[in-house]
């Protein structure tokens, strides 16, 4: 009664209460709107119209693909912490049916250090999200996952804490005479300036004033 499709179950089929469950039905392949169709008839022929569901079925076996985000504007470093995450995308054929998963840990534990959010509605940007403490390398995970439970593969973003300034030295001159005015004397325009090394080793740049 329905183009040739028929239900894959022995008949006659039992009804607990007023329910049966058919449990692994094919459905047409294809991603797309699905119905289901039945009918029912008794011992003595008597059979009915056939009945479907009001909702839609929607087959999805495609999960998010393109996952992509960014700490912060993509910079290595950061120096605080939380830090924000941006310009978070992913591509699916149901684009405003897609949520997200957060985390420190590539394993998605839940509890620190990995912090593990639950499943949220997708956006383009995440405020606020907490770093594992102490400076240093940190990765952060993002995954997400379609109203069909598809998971896409997980993005990973890294950047260096570097929460400490670099410890200061006093600036050193020469050649030139330190005078007992406490002043040195220099007889060019370009005098030689130097310091004692800094104990940071990121020390990127440095800046001098003068006046």
């Amino acid at each position: 009664w329905l183009a040739g499709r028929t239900l894959g179950v022995s008949f006659p089929v039992t009804f607990t209460g007023s329910a049966a469950t058919i449990a692994s039905y094919l459905l047409n392949t294809g991603s797309g709107n699905k119905t289901v169709y039945a009918c029912y008839a008794d011992d003595a022929g008597n059979s009915t119209s056939r009945v479907s569901n009001s909702n839609v079925m929607y087959l999805d076996q495609t999960a998010p693909t393109n996952v992509s985000f960014l700490i912060g504007t993509g910079a290595s470093y950061a120096t605080a912490s939380p830090v924000n995450l941006t310009s978070i995308t992913a591509t699916d054929d149901n684009p405003g049916q897609v949520s997200m998963m957060i985390s420190n840990c590539a394993t998605f534990l839940a509890g620190p250090p990995c912090n593990t959010t639950s499943w949220t509605n997708i956006g383009a940007s995440y405020n606020g999200w907490a770093l594992t403490a102490g400076d240093g390398p940190k990765n952060v995970f993002l995954k997400t996952r379609d109203y069909a439970g598809n998971e896409s593969a997980v993005a990973m973003q890294a950047v260096t804490l570097d929460s400490t300034d670099p410890a200061a030295t006093d600036l050193l001159y020469g050649p030139g005479l330190l005078a007992s005015d406490a002043k040195y004397y220099a007889a060019t325009t370009t005098p030689v300036i130097h310091w004692n090394s800094v104990a940071s080793p990121d020390l990127d740049h440095y800046e001098i004033q003068y006046r």
